[in-house]
């Protein structure tokens, strides 16, 4: 049996005993507990991450099922794409009319938590990834202005040792990079 098999019953049992249980002809206790099991083992690596960050979720008792250290893995990093998918997918169960019962409350209560918690780190993923891009954004603006004015300081230099060995006695325009003097054709050339 895998873990994975194991925290399906362990959801079916907990919720059994706390009497949050589903009509036998009711066709989306399937899916309830199929997107509930996904949540949890998608979660389950990743909490203490999400208490790095201060927030809470909720049914600590579906924590060491996905256990990646002994599978040899490298840590599991939670990415935006994959969290924003699992929170979908349990906003889509949480409008099945079954939480509305009454004997289901706290057990809806501590769904809304968990997504609560879920979308509070995926706001805190949004604005690291929107701060890295504009961190790296800058950062190629640097470089860009560094290779321009690398350029230009290249340009100079060659304009200078042309106008050494260059001896004109025409009128010779300006260039419009660093106020650089250069003879008419050359300027066409380079421009």
């Amino acid at each position: 049996m895998t873990k994975k098999m194991l925290l399906h019953n362990e959801l079916i049992k907990i919720m059994d005993d706390h009497n949050w249980k589903f009509l036998p002809d009711d066709k989306n206790a399937d899916s309830v507990v199929a997107t509930l099991v996904n949540v949890f083992w998608y979660l389950d690596p990743h909490r203490e991450r999400f208490k790095e960050r201060s927030i809470h979720l909720p049914f600590p008792q579906f924590n060491g099922y996905y256990d990646w250290k002994a599978q040899k893995k490298p840590r599991p990093v939670v990415k935006s794409p994959e969290l924003k998918d699992q929170m979908d997918e349990l906003s889509s169960i949480l409008m099945i009319p079954w939480w509305n019962a009454d004997h289901v409350g706290t057990f809806k209560a501590k769904a809304v938590q968990l997504l609560d918690g879920m979308a509070k780190y995926y706001k805190y993923l949004n604005r690291n990834n929107e701060s890295n891009t504009q961190r790296q954004q800058n950062e190629v603006t640097s470089i860009d202005f560094l290779f321009i004015h690398q350029q230009r300081w290249k340009l100079h230099n060659f304009q200078t040792s042309l106008l050494e060995k260059i001896n004109l006695s025409c009128e010779i325009p300006t260039c419009p990079l660093e106020n650089c003097v250069l003879p008419s054709v050359i300027l066409q050339w380079l421009l």
